[in-house]
């Protein structure tokens, strides 16, 4: 990792502009499919080596950053620059992201978390479920049948036997790698996951 002369390697923002970058840029990080592998890129105004980071840190004082919030893109799938992003709270993210999700189902037409809300389940279950291309029909799926199977649909989440638990798993050249932490449900197990994602 290069020398940073700024001395802010260990602040928050630092974090969250070195885990922006990983996502973009890094093949063997866990959240590049869902970043750089669909060709999401940040602006050369963050990215550069010497001052991205500082360019980037005046941007997020300027536009109201508190440290209970998250860097959110206002077009899902559009690139990481000042005129696509803004600060939220992780509320904020899923409704944003669920308003640009519409679902047909049984003849009704609701957004993602809407249809999640209805039927109690979890909203990173299904939503993973549906950046992975599930079919409608297995799309709400009550976890039940997965777990019956011992079988939780998603890469770096195995069901663990001797423990009853549910293992999650880094992921490295698209394969589960090290082991991270268990679970006894499976959404608990999902929900840390996608948080470790986020963060790493």
């Amino acid at each position: 990792m290069p020398h940073y002369k700024h001395k802010m390697s260990k602040t928050r923002l630092f974090t969250i502009w070195m885990s922006m970058r990983n996502r973009c840029n890094n093949r063997n990080h866990m959240g590049y499919a869902r970043y750089g592998g669909r060709g999401i890129t940040i602006c050369s105004e963050w990215l550069e080596e010497e001052y991205g980071f500082i360019n980037f840190y005046q941007w997020a004082i300027e536009n109201n950053y508190k440290d209970n919030l998250s860097i959110d893109r206002i077009d899902g799938n559009g690139n990481y620059e000042p005129s696509n992003c803004r600060w939220a709270t992780h509320k904020e993210q899923q409704s944003h992201t669920s308003k640009t999700i519409f679902i047909t189902y049984k003849e009704k037409t609701k957004t993602l978390i809407e249809w999640c809300e209805i039927l109690k389940m979890n909203y990173n279950t299904i939503k993973w479920r549906y950046d992975n291309k599930w079919p409608i029909e297995k799309l709400f799926q009550n976890s039940r049948h997965l777990i019956a199977n011992k079988q939780s649909g998603i890469k770096g989440i195995i069901w663990a036997e001797k423990s009853q638990t549910w293992h999650v798993k880094g992921i490295k050249n698209n394969k589960p790698d090290k082991y991270l932490k268990s679970f006894k449900t499976l959404e608990e197990a999902i929900q840390f996951k996608n948080n470790y994602e986020n963060k790493t």
